[in-house]
């Protein structure tokens, strides 16, 4: 037993301790923002986008960066192993938890704000810039605003009961493409 909690005491240290040596700095990403036709673009996928560019922020001695890039890779690791034996995550998972990461970090931005904590906001908004250039651009307000009009046409609602109507068809054309708080704003204010 003393010989296993030396073991992960030494395994503990030696992937922390260069942690401590990297300098500061604090750069987004070197890929460009994705667009939401991800798919058909050649090259690698968004897992393998994060892989590399962890290797280069633990190659430029990025702290902040890799940090960023760690908390998004043992994302994909516990989706991995939730799917079972798959190497890679498809670019639609991949996008389903780098969301859900920017939501967290959206809420923990707030949080921070209204407690103060000005340090832990700054180091929020930096993680959440690094996210984001992982992820699809979202639609503007005016397209946004479109796409619900449309989908209310779609569906037939006409009063704010209806809701759940409009937020089905907007999911099954625009997943991911919107701003889900903007589309339930839109669609209150125009079923409204």
């Amino acid at each position: 037993m003393k010989l296993l909690l030396a073991l992960l005491l030494v395994l503990a240290v030696a992937s922390t301790t260069t942690a401590f040596l990297l300098p500061s700095s604090l750069t987004p990403p070197t890929i460009t923002s994705r667009s939401s036709s991800s798919s058909t673009r050649l090259g690698a996928s968004i897992f393998d986008d994060v892989n590399a560019a962890m290797k280069q922020a633990m190659k430029d001695k990025a702290k902040e960066k890799l940090s960023a890039l760690r908390n998004i890779k043992s994302a994909f690791g516990t989706a991995l192993k939730e799917e079972g034996a798959a190497e890679s995550l498809p670019d639609e998972k991949a996008i389903a938890i780098l969301t859900k990461l920017r939501k967290q970090r959206l809420e923990s931005i707030e949080m921070f704000q209204k407690g103060n904590r000005d340090d832990m906001v700054q180091a929020e908004q930096a993680e959440l810039a690094i996210l984001e250039a992982y992820l699809p651009q979202l639609a503007d307000e005016k397209t946004t605003r479109e796409w619900v009009a449309a989908a209310i046409e779609e569906s037939g609602a006409k009063a704010k009961s209806e809701m759940g109507k409009v937020m089905g068809v907007m999911m099954k054309k625009h997943k991911g493409k919107t701003d889900n708080k903007l589309v339930s704003k839109l669609v209150g204010e125009m079923l409204g």
